[in-house]
This record gives structure tokens, C-alpha cells and sequence, in this order.
């Protein structure tokens, strides 16, 4: 468990230190207002010519009253495969066996010097980490400082298995020694530059855009060392299964939800991969999601009635952006004509790329929630 104590100084201002700190501060509306550019790629920043960008406040601190990282989840298991076998002369002896720790969870967080909405936490995509929510490949203000600077105590949770969360080594060294199976390896998702420039949907093949396109494809270089080893399938057994079933062991899930619970109330963002993970993690029922937020679908069409009765009581704004597919919001379209009752609590978004630019909001309707209309 993470704790955390604060102090009010005689100025009256308070001093943030600890990130789970500002669940005192929460406020009490859910807001959807700005919109900001979410369509696929779009970003903050003022474009000054082909060859750079003008930084808006980019790697300043003013307005930023805490920043840091923490761990959160995890579990201890036994090992007899460390790998270090072979160090013994170095070491003195071998430390093969012993204890280590898995499935924790990596967290980034700013919040600002005085909040004024609901912690946000953002969570990353497939092949990707938080680093896509920080500044973007062109140089320009990302999410991350953007959220921060519009009074949002901000969160970057990289998933369980994935970068400085670390991953589950265990099987590889037990395959390498033959103590198990080759095929009980889990299996490592890369993501070649062909790939990644048709699944985020840079254009139709690789160096040719689609119309429209708003991403600085000057910088693809730069996106495409963002593109790192996906570890999805070192924390459960089937990616595919966990992109369909709301239900879930994922320890991401249920790390982002115990997040929540000990901020005393966030917003969930998921995108792509992740995008389900706000619906996974209202259903893990431990409380503090005060709205969800998901980029490109995520949704079930598979909800049992319990499930329905969860997410209905939280609000929920799913965005669906270009060049899915043909009905990409299908399942989408299903749960939401589940969980929508009466109140105004849920809203499917769809933006075409001609509606944003790279310096504006995308449009959209104005949406402001009272979180008394939530559980916590």
C-alpha cells in the first residue's frame, strides 16, 4: 500500500509530495469540455515550418507543484533460474535462486500546483509506452505536460510486463535450460516500421499517407523508436483473448483500478490495446472511477447484466477515429445502447481528420457531469 501524508504551510498553499495526496482535492465535476485533439496522432504545439516547432511552455516547470514515479502492485515468486549461474567466480557464489518481483506497475505522475479536476491517468498502447503521452516525436507539448497544465493532477501508467515495469523472465531462462517446453515461452510481439505505419494508420502502405493525414511524417523516425518489444503475453496467456473478453487477470487491470481507488477518484484513459482497460478495471468494482475515457473502441459487446449495472453508473466517452474499418464502432454502438439509461451518461464520439488540425480542439458537444451521478 502506498501511503502518503501532507502539510498545509502557514501561506495556506499545500504541498503535494505525495502523488496519492491530491485525492483531497478532487473536484466535483467530471469534464469533457476542451475535447482536445483527439484524433489519431494529433498534437499541441504551434508548427513554425517544415523543419522544426515551436515549443508552447515545452520543458518548463511553472505550475508543476509535484512531480515523480512510484510502483504499485506486484507479487513475489520463487526462482531457481536467475541467470547468473555462470558469475559465480565474480560474485562469490551463485544467485541462481531467491525471491524476485513481478507484475508490478509502473507510475509517472505531475500534478499541478493547484488542481482543479479529477486526476486523469493515461494508460498506453500496444507495441508502445508511456513515452507516447510525453513529448511527441516533432518535438511538441504532449498530453502528459498539456493535462498537467490544465490543472489535472496527471498519471501515466505503463502497463504491467512492458518497459520500466518490467516483465516476467521466468520461462525464458526455464526454455533456455530445458526445464520446460519451447512452446510454453510466451511469445514477444515486435512492431516492424511497415506495421506500425498501417495499425496507427499512417496511410494505406508504408511511405504512402492517407489524405488528410495530420501526423508529421518528417519525424515517423522518431515515433518508430518508440516502438518497443510488446511483453503482453509474459502477464496472461492470450493478447487476443484479453481485446474481446471484459473480463480479465490482467495485472494492468487490476493495478490502474487499485490506482484509482488510492487517488480517492480518477479518469481512466485507455487507447488502442489499453482502450478496454477502463471498462476491465470499472469491473473489477473497487470504486474511485470517476469517468472513462476510450480512444479507438475498447468496448464489449459481451456484457452480462452485473456488468451493465456497473458501467452504468459511470460516465463514459468512447472516441473511433479514421480509416477503422468499415463499422469499427460496432461493438461500441452495442454496449452503449446497453448502459445507456435515461441520464445523459454516455456519448460515442466519431471525428473525421478534416475536423482537427494540429494547433485546435476537435469539435465536439460540450459535456460536463456531475460526479455526483457516479459511484466512488
Amino acid at each position: 500500500m502506498h501511503t502518503h501524508n501532507h502539510e498545509h504551510k502557514e501561506s495556506g498553499h499545500e504541498e503535494h509530495d505525495d502523488p496519492l495526496a491530491v485525492a483531497t482535492l478532487r473536484p466535483h465535476h467530471f469534464e469533457t469540455r476542451d475535447c482536445l485533439p483527439i484524433c489519431p496522432n494529433a498534437v499541441v504545439g504551434d508548427r513554425v515550418g517544415s523543419g522544426g516547432f515551436r515549443r508552447r511552455g515545452h520543458g518548463r516547470t511553472a505550475g508543476i507543484g509535484a512531480a515523480g514515479s512510484f510502483f504499485i502492485g506486484g507479487r513475489t515468486i520463487q526462482t531457481e533460474d536467475a541467470g547468473w549461474g555462470s558469475f559465480r567466480e565474480v560474485f562469490g557464489e551463485s544467485f541462481e535462486a531467491g525471491k524476485i518481483t513481478v507484475e508490478q506497475m509502473y507510475v509517472q505522475f505531475q500534478v499541478p500546483v493547484k488542481p482543479s479536476h479529477t486526476p486523469i491517468v493515461f494508460m498506453h498502447g500496444g507495441l508502445l509506452s508511456s513515452k507516447q503521452w510525453e513529448t511527441t516525436p516533432d518535438g511538441r507539448m504532449g498530453w502528459f505536460e498539456y493535462f498537467t497544465r490544465k490543472g489535472f493532477p496527471t498519471y501515466l501508467a505503463e502497463q504491467s510486463g512492458r518497459a520500466r515495469s518490467g516483465f516476467n523472465p521466468s520461462a525464458f531462462n526455464e526454455v533456455g535450460r530445458g526445464k520446460i517446453s519451447p512452446s510454453k515461452q510466451p511469445r514477444i510481439y515486435l512492431g516492424t516500421s511497415d506495421m506500425a505505419w498501417k495499425v496507427f494508420r499512417f496511410g494505406p502502405r508504408e511511405g504512402q499517407p492517407y489524405p488528410g493525414q495530420q501526423f508529421p511524417l518528417d519525424r515517423v523516425d522518431e515515433f518508430y523508436k518508440q516502438v518497443i518489444p510488446d511483453m503482453f503475453e509474459t502477464e496472461v496467456p492470450s493478447l487476443m483473448t484479453e481485446l474481446i473478453t471484459p473480463t480479465t487477470d490482467n495485472p494492468t487491470v487490476e493495478n490502474v483500478a487499485d490506482l484509482a481507488n488510492q487517488l480517492g477518484g480518477a479518469i481512466l484513459v485507455g487507447h488502442s490495446q489499453s482502450s478496454g482497460f477502463p471498462t476491465q478495471a470499472v469491473l473489477k468494482a473497487k470504486g474511485g472511477i470517476k469517468g472513462i475515457i476510450q480512444l479507438e473502441t475498447g468496448c464489449f459487446a459481451n456484457l452480462t447484466d452485473q456488468q451493465i449495472g456497473l458501467l452504468a453508473k459511470i460516465p463514459m466517452l468512447v472516441m473511433v477515429g479514421d480509416y477503422l474499418g468499415e463499422h469499427p464502432s460496432a461493438s461500441c454502438d452495442k454496449e452503449i445502447a446497453q448502459v445507456q439509461g435515461p441520464a445523459e451518461t454516455s456519448h460515442l464520439f466519431r471525428f473525421r481528420a478534416a475536423a482537427c488540425t494540429g494547433t485546435a480542439t476537435c469539435s465536439c458537444r460540450t459535456r460536463t457531469i456531475s460526479t455526483s451521478q457516479t459511484s466512488s
